[in-house]
């Protein structure tokens, strides 16, 4: 019997594995996690990012790509291709984008939203779900021997 292995992504991180014994995990407020597979080459990955885009005026250097959305899902989605998948077959489920934080701007939980939904469906991947907004943080784990997410919601008491 194959033991199951957890591994723990934090912003700015991205896992992409054909191990059907592992589950992908993050823990998400206003960031948003996109969890991505092909289930015929049975591979996916989990992306975790903080902004959609980097511009002059918080882009730090080349290191914190991965913090940008942009950036994030063009890497995973190269490594996918990389591992046999195909870019028409590739599903997506998207997570995050909570406005944890009251004095967070409004603006960036949904713009990372927004972002995430525009980009799927320019690049044609078709978004099987999602669990995305309101006030309330979320622990995901992307289990890769069936490509299911399970969610729970975390409670903002103060």
């Amino acid at each position: 019997m194959n033991e199951r292995r957890i591994i723990e992504i934090f912003s700015g991180q991205y896992v992409v594995s054909k191990n059907q014994n592992l589950i992908i995990s993050t823990i998400l407020g206003s960031c948003v996690a996109v969890c991505l597979y092909d289930k015929w080459a049975k591979v996916g990955g989990m992306n975790h990012f903080m902004l959609p885009t980097s511009n002059k005026s918080n882009h730090r250097n080349q290191n914190s790509n991965g913090i940008y959305g942009l950036p994030s899902l063009e890497i995973m989605i190269t490594e996918l291709l990389q591992s046999g998948a195909h870019k028409s077959r590739l599903e997506a489920k998207v997570f995050g984008g909570a406005k944890v934080v009251k004095e967070l701007p409004p603006n960036i939980p949904q713009a990372n939203i927004e972002f995430t939904l525009d980009y799927l469906n320019k690049n044609h991947i078709q978004l099987i779900s999602a669990d995305t907004g309101g006030e309330s943080g979320r622990k995901i784990h992307f289990d890769l021997s069936d490509f299911s997410v399970y969610v729970k919601t975390m409670s903002n008491r103060a």
